[in-house]
């Protein structure tokens, strides 16, 4: 199981993530942002109620309309989710039929779509091939986000040069307006740090140092800033914060993209922790050392990551958990506790992570804590797997997939699937990476014929 599917929200993942969380009232005030919501609710409502004809209309239909929007991957992000909802073969048929009937005619939105639900299933040739169908149209040719979305769909076939060269052409192709720029920088970023492309993204980030635009470039000081603290280099680290410091009075942001407000408190809320942990903050210290392992976990390196992180795990024992009166303490605790936990596991010291997977499902409760356990869960049916105590796994795994839709509420889930086979559901308890490392180790062991003591053959 990879570090990207630790679950983890406290990692420089979230630094280049692409959630938006959308300050209350400002849907109410902005008739752009209520028109938003109104299409993002749409499509999602037509798949949650099985009408994929009408998901398909409110889907090509919203991504023509917002095709000029700084923030098109919103509407992109939405279908794509909305979609990964439903069992992948259904999502399959659904691709199948309609590129035939879309095959007989010049519609690049409806490619544009194709090309969206190609990487829903995953299915990146499929994909790239809809997105070169797509910018056949002279006015999609011209589109940034279609050229980085069809660079993503390259990246993840492993052909970083013509990814990249899809980005750069994507930049180009954004320079009149700098919030579009940034916003296609940050999404090919995200995906260079889920590819793994650990040295591009120093690269292209480095870029963004240089940008005239405030915003992008407290983004970057963001990267970097982690980026630094994870090396150890306290001085350029000193430097880059009071670089902060300086912009940070400086920043505007526009009120119709929410993903602006969004970078706005996230640059503001590591300026508050590090400038509380350089102060000496043990809490802080210890939020930005977990941070830092996101990096280890990328380069392969979990001794690294174990090295930095047990002094906290000594510091913070998850069994004085009910000793822990600030929240914060609790929050950063057992993310510590976890990821130490994990790199246990991907070192191979199997029995010791089981140990500390234990310990932290005896002290957390779910009712504090509820996608940690199901994180936790998810990682000891992994461990206990990797010993061969395959009917240990596969029960422990159970419970992992029970309780990430245990407190989904129906009315909002309808239909949808909940099954154990579901890589993505609504409303679940853990992220949609870790739900889908524990549906595949799940779906291995039930592929496995057991023998009378609970072992595989």
């Amino acid at each position: 199981m990879a570090r990207r599917g630790c679950g983890t929200k406290r990692c420089l993942g979230v630094v280049f993530g692409l959630a938006c969380a959308l300050h209350p009232g400002w849907a109410q005030a902005n008739p752009t942002l209520q028109a938003l919501e109104r299409d993002q609710g749409l499509i999602q409502t037509a798949v949650t109620d099985g009408d994929l004809a009408g998901a398909w209309l409110r889907s090509v239909s919203s991504l023509y309309s917002w095709k000029d929007y700084p923030d098109f991957p919103s509407i992109v992000k939405k279908i794509e989710e909305s979609y990964a909802w439903l069992p992948k073969e259904r999502v399959r048929q659904e691709f199948e039929g309609r590129r035939a009937l879309v095959s007989q005619t010049p519609d690049c939105i409806a490619w544009l779509h194709l090309a969206v639900l190609g990487m829903t299933l995953e299915d990146f040739p499929a994909a790239s091939a809809c997105f070169r169908e797509s910018l056949k149209d002279a006015g999609l040719s011209l589109n940034p986000f279609v050229h980085a979305y069809h660079g993503r769909s390259l990246l993840y076939q492993g052909q970083v040069e013509a990814a990249t060269a899809e980005y750069e052409l994507a930049v180009r192709s954004a320079q009149i307006d700098p919030a579009t720029r940034f916003r296609v920088r940050h999404l090919f970023l995200s995906d260079l740090l889920d590819a793994g492309r650990l040295n591009l993204i120093l690269k292209y980030a480095s870029e963004c140092l240089d940008s005239d635009y405030a915003l992008e470039r407290a983004w970057a000081l963001e990267n970097w800033i982690y980026y630094l603290w994870s090396q150890g280099a306290s001085e350029e680290l000193g430097s880059r914060v009071r670089e902060l410091q300086a912009l940070f009075p400086t920043l505007t942001v526009r009120p119709e993209l929410p993903f602006e407000q969004d970078r706005y408190e996230r640059a503001q809320t590591l300026l508050r922790e590090v400038e509380r942990a350089l102060a000496g903050d043990p809490v802080m210290l210890m939020a930005m050392d977990e941070e830092a392992t996101t990096i280890d976990f990328a380069n392969g390196e979990f001794q690294k990551a174990l090295d930095r992180l047990d002094p906290w795990a000594r510091r913070f024992p998850i069994s004085e958990y009910g000793t822990w009166t600030d929240v914060q303490t609790k929050e950063v605790g057992v993310w510590v506790n976890y990821v130490h936990a994990a790199a246990l596991a991907r070192l191979g010291r199997l029995q010791e992570a089981e140990s500390e997977f234990r310990k932290i499902l005896l002290h957390v409760p779910f009712a504090e804590f509820s996608g940690r356990v199901v994180d936790v869960y998810g990682w000891l049916g992994y461990a206990l797997k990797a010993q061969g105590r395959l009917e240990e796994a596969r029960d422990t795994l159970t419970i992992a997939l029970t309780l990430d839709v245990s407190r989904a509420d129906a009315s909002t889930t309808k239909g949808l699937p909940h099954d154990f086979s579901q890589e993505r559901v609504k409303s679940g308890e853990t992220s949609s990476q870790l739900r889908a490392s524990i549906v595949k180790q799940y779906e291995e062991l039930q592929a496995t014929p057991q023998t009378p003591n609970g072992g595989g053959n």
